[in-house]
């Protein structure tokens, strides 16, 4: 059997975004008097949908309800701000250098959206070294089903 593709996962794997998600969150938790501990919102890493409700958890921690609308607006730019300073993860750029000095084509299987992803490949600069993307709003099913097929093909040559 000869190898000729590697598909890398997205979120995780070729950037950290569970730090930032965390971090923000735990920022949040403190502004109100409170503790988020990793283990509570664990399970809702790299997987569709939220599995872990941060308000209700945080609403549980300090005993009376929140502003969620005004958690969220504020939240939101930090955890953005904060994935924008994660550089690709320890290893990525020389798996990709390995793969394609191989001969290997390369692509990205994604639970996250195109526009997050592509976005992201942009900025890092490698979206031109992933010859075909397949994410969370172009599938039929995401994980953890193990069919990442695209409802529409989308390559990193293509627009939005």
């Amino acid at each position: 059997m000869t190898i000729s593709a590697l598909i890398f996962d997205f979120d995780g794997t070729i950037l950290d975004i569970e730090t930032p998600e965390f971090e923000s969150w735990s920022e949040v938790f403190t502004a109100h008097g409170a503790t988020l501990s990793l283990d509570w919102c664990s399970g809702c890493i790299g997987t569709a949908g939220l599995a872990f409700d941060p308000y209700a958890h945080l609403e549980r921690s300090i005993g009376r309800t929140v502003d969620r609308e005004a958690i969220r607006a504020g939240r939101r730019p930090r955890h953005l701000a904060l994935i924008e300073c994660q550089q690709p993860r320890p290893g990525v750029l020389q798996w990709i250098t390995a793969a394609r000095a191989a001969g290997l084509s390369l692509g990205v299987a994604s639970t996250s959206s195109r526009d997050w992803v592509h976005d992201h490949l942009d900025r890092l600069a490698l979206r031109t070294s992933f010859s075909h993307t397949a994410c969370g709003d172009e599938v039929d099913r995401v994980k953890p089903a193990p069919d990442l097929i695209p409802a529409r093909a989308a390559t990193p040559a293509e627009g939005p």
